[in-house]
């Protein structure tokens, strides 16, 4: 009996690819709504290079405390967590931004509609809270200009709806080096008003000596339908970050002695920074037609800074020099 003969790699491939194909037509894919020009619409509609994470890649991508755990698979950006909770994320887009020594330039961060880079066009991915978000939108090339001069991309985050029932959930994050974070949130629809409140506290002691942080956060946001074409959202967040060690680098031999230990100049001058930040704003939007729409908003909010640098004493008592605190 002959006996069949080898299967080729033109073969292989094509029943790879009828069965991939096949998998595909089973699968629907679910209808993507994006913000890039200002206004909802279907991403595929969207004349610009912009995707969307949605909440379920949130959820899963990990403990819900940094932007790099979930926008690492978007395309065009890079996300690179530092480890230190002292100078934050470092984010860019299209290679812009890609040299800022601390926080984030180049690309503007928006939630619920409020800025949260700046004027200086510095932003800070700290204070977005990401166990409510329900979804986040990366927007990159030239028509990140509508949201702002100098920007090279968008990254806006937007709360999630509260569901038709209303629900009171927690959670519980741990890892190594006594990282935890625990939540609390209520959400829900009672009436012609829509609620989310969530809380969270993420605490870690680092890897390194002076890498400890502490974060809280209050995240909420209430929505009410005034009229068939009018709804008034009211969105607040508190962010305390009282501690947050900066262990400094480390030169070859002393990564080679102990890749654990912190410069001897963020021990002495107990180098990091506490930071804390209160805002509250209005959204206001008002539907003309199927096609057009007036928003207003307003917003305030107040910022507090104290960062501690490694600056040897010797270079602090010169007449010219700013000292090695910051407070702003």
């Amino acid at each position: 009996m002959p006996s069949r003969p080898p299967l080729t790699p033109t073969a292989l491939y094509v029943g790879l690819w009828l069965t991939l194909a096949g998998t595909a037509q089973a699968q629907a894919l679910q209808e993507v709504v994006v913000s890039a020009n200002r206004q909802e619409q279907k991403t595929f509609d969207a004349p610009a290079a912009v995707q969307a994470v949605g909440q379920d890649v949130i959820g899963v991508a990990g403990p819900r405390v940094n932007l790099s755990e979930s926008l690492n698979r978007v395309p065009g950006i890079t996300v690179l967590n530092r480890q230190n909770y002292a100078q934050d994320l470092q984010l860019s887009i299209r290679g812009s931004g890609s040299r800022s020594p601390f926080g984030i330039r180049g690309a503007r961060l928006i939630v619920d509609g409020i800025p949260a880079t700046m004027p200086d066009g510095q932003g800070q991915a700290s204070t977005i809270s990401l166990p409510s978000a329900g979804r986040i939108e990366v927007l990159r090339g030239p028509l990140a200009q509508l949201y702002g001069n100098s920007s090279a991309g968008v990254v806006q985050v937007f709360t999630a709806d509260g569901p038709a029932r209303p629900e009171v959930l927690g959670s519980l994050d741990a890892g190594s080096d006594g990282l935890q974070r625990r939540g609390l949130q209520a959400a829900g629809q009672q009436g012609s008003l829509n609620y989310l409140v969530d809380l969270s506290d993420f605490r870690t002691d680092g890897w390194r000596q002076n890498s400890a942080a502490e974060r809280r956060h209050l995240n909420a946001r209430l929505r009410t339908e005034v009229s068939d074409q009018t709804r008034l959202t009211v969105v607040a967040n508190v962010f305390d970050q009282p501690v947050s060690g900066d262990p400094l680098g480390l030169t070859r031999a002393q990564l080679a002695t102990n890749p654990r230990q912190a410069d001897i100049r963020s021990t002495e001058y107990q180098a990091g920074k506490d930071v804390s930040q209160r805002q509250i704003g209005l959204v206001l939007d008002h539907r003309l037609d199927g096609s057009s729409e007036l928003m207003a908003r307003a917003y305030a909010g107040q910022r507090d800074l104290e960062s501690r640098l490694s600056i040897p004493l010797m270079f602090q008592q010169a007449p010219t020099a700013a000292g090695g605190i910051v407070e702003l």
